[in-house]
């Protein structure tokens, strides 16, 4: 639960920060640095743990051969398309409101749990998804958009079931080194939407802030809260860590307000509510 809860700090801060950035910075080029960071983050602490027991193995199972697939759709829903959806869907969502609306991760995470992978899912867990879902729904609510849904919200909540599919697809992963497997996401992740971003034109920031958003992908994108998250998955499952994870909005709803001063979305308040 310790894990869990700090996998859901970090996680929060997902939506905040991307909207604090992605005005400035291309989306393409922030999601490759935010999970480019995470990669060479865990790389140096891959490194500094071999140095400090003088070369002997981790206590993990190492990653084989068999977990490269498991590992590529981790690195293709988690690392590519789910940020990259998120990076274009929160220049069109306020900060509060994308922030609640990453809230529906954990329910298609129950919901794949469940329907995929036959997890045994109980009834608090039910009632929450629903209760989650119908706070999504008022928030992406929007008469004037397609079938009556905001496209930035609808955007997010796509984002969601991509990671919904990184979180299940991790589960075959959990019992090995989390350190490596984070690493391999990161750096695969990262060097394939970077080379996607430089060929249709993104340009890099400047180098005096590349370092900042490394390291911002070290502790959020995938980074020590992706480790967190495997550690969590193997002892209270993939549902139920899921689930604990909702969590994590809530801290990106306080990071918002820190960050930010936007009107606020008319159903917040009751959305705000129905997901507590």
């Amino acid at each position: 639960l310790l894990y869990a809860t700090l996998s859901a700090v970090f996680f929060g801060s997902c939506a905040p920060v991307t909207k604090y950035f992605v005005s400035d910075i291309e989306p393409l080029m922030l999601a490759a640095l935010f999970y480019l960071g995470s990669g060479l983050g865990m790389l140096t602490l891959i490194i500094g743990c071999r140095i400090f027991r003088r070369g002997k193995p981790p206590s993990d199972s190492p990653v084989n051969i068999h977990d490269l697939p498991y590992l590529a759709g981790m690195s293709v829903f988690g690392g590519i398309l789910a940020p990259v959806v998120l990076m274009y869907s929160m220049k069109e969502t306020q900060a509060a409101t994308g922030s609640l609306l990453l809230n529906f991760e954990p329910v298609a995470t129950g919901l794949f749990a469940a329907f995929i992978f036959q997890e045994a899912v109980g009834k608090r867990i039910w009632g929450a998804m629903v209760l989650i879902t119908m706070s999504c729904l008022l928030l992406s609510y929007d008469p004037s958009g397609i079938f009556g849904l905001s496209l930035g919200a609808a955007g997010v909540l796509l984002a969601c079931i991509f990671w919904a599919f990184d979180n299940n697809i991790s589960r075959r992963v959990s019992g090995k080194d989390p350190f490596s497997c984070i690493m391999i996401k990161g750096l695969s992740a990262g060097l394939c939407t970077g080379f996607i971003a430089i060929l249709i034109g993104e340009h890099l920031p400047s180098y005096v802030e590349v370092p900042m958003f490394l390291l911002i992908g070290f502790f959020s994108y995938g980074g020590l809260a992706s480790v967190f998250f495997l550690l969590a998955l193997r002892s209270i499952g993939t549902a139920r860590t899921g689930l604990f994870l909702a969590l994590s909005p809530f801290f990106g709803v306080l990071f918002s307000f820190l960050l930010f001063h936007e009107p606020i979305h008319q159903a917040f308040p009751l959305a705000f509510l129905i997901m507590i």
